[in-house]
């Protein structure tokens, strides 16, 4: 799912908290229709589903069809609400954020600048 797959300790050096209550869900070859919005990481697109749902998708994860993109793979937007001082294992790593999971047994993406290796 992710693009890199080598497990790595971390340490939680900037809070942050997910601005998305409801995250994305999305299987391979779903269908979805991309937006002009623009963010401040590099390398992601706000898709729209057809049942109306919208976030942040890395572009990589998408193939482009016409009037839009298909996934490429499964994905899952959670976003992982994170405290400093929190140890966190990273999964993988897309696009400038990290697929995590914490102590908890929780999975979530944390910005990369908010962690740093244990």
């Amino acid at each position: 799912m992710m693009s890199s797959s080598k497990e790595i300790a971390v340490v939680v050096i900037k809070s942050h908290t997910s601005d998305f209550p409801n995250p994305l869900k999305f299987k391979k070859g779903d269908r979805l229709e991309v937006s002009d919005k623009k963010t401040n990481f590099v390398g992601w697109i706000w898709c729209s589903a057809s049942d109306g749902n919208s976030g942040w998708i890395p572009e990589n994860f998408t193939e482009k069809v016409e009037n839009g993109c298909r996934m490429a793979v499964d994905y899952d937007a959670t976003e992982m609400t994170v405290s400093v001082g929190e140890n966190l294992t990273v999964l993988s790593e897309e696009s400038e954020w990290a697929w995590c999971l914490n102590s908890k047994n929780q999975k979530g993406w944390v910005p990369l600048e908010n962690v740093r290796k244990l």
